[in-house]
């Protein structure tokens, strides 16, 4: 199972909007690109091999603005690293909430599946304006499902047909 490389990307142009500071630098008009750049590295995460994540994360992570450490702070503990905490006097390393299995679209790419869930989403906005009518039976959802089977038939062949 995979994230929604929207819902990814979602998050972080979320977590830029509470930091005014930062999302006056990334989204103004000034000449210098640097935050923007920088912004773009960190929704481009998510194309990169996860053995290759911690190393390149620590690279960029160097050449970034110091605007950027509340966010890069937020990105290590949830999504990338986890947290270290004190237990009984030793350090421990949580899973981050977030691992990047969940979220690094990289294989989905190679794979060429889909990085969203907006097929689904569609099929449950089709599937809620049928139970939604007047008179709605259990003949008319099996009539839904099975052209909805059907549908997933046909995109199978033509994905096997390489079309």
């Amino acid at each position: 199972m995979k994230y929604c490389n929207f819902h990814f990307n979602q998050i972080l142009h979320r977590r830029v909007k509470r930091e005014k500071t930062l999302t006056h630098l990334i989204w103004s008009n000034n000449k210098s690109h640097e935050h923007l750049m920088c912004y773009n590295m960190l929704r481009a995460l998510v194309f990169v091999n996860i053995e290759d994540l911690e190393t390149i994360f620590n690279d960029i992570l160097s050449s970034f603005p110091k605007e950027f450490s509340s966010l890069l702070s937020f990105l290590k503990s949830n999504y990338l690293f986890g947290r270290i905490s004190r237990q009984r006097g030793k350090l421990i390393q949580t899973a981050p909430k977030f691992p990047p299995k969940y979220w690094n679209h990289l294989d989905t790419i190679i794979q060429k599946l889909l990085v969203t869930t907006n097929n689904l989403e569609g099929f449950h906005l089709r599937l809620k304006k049928i139970i939604m009518q007047k008179g709605v039976n259990v003949y008319i959802l099996i009539n839904y499902f099975n052209d909805e089977i059907l549908n997933v038939l046909k995109i199978i062949e033509s994905y096997n047909s390489g079309m």
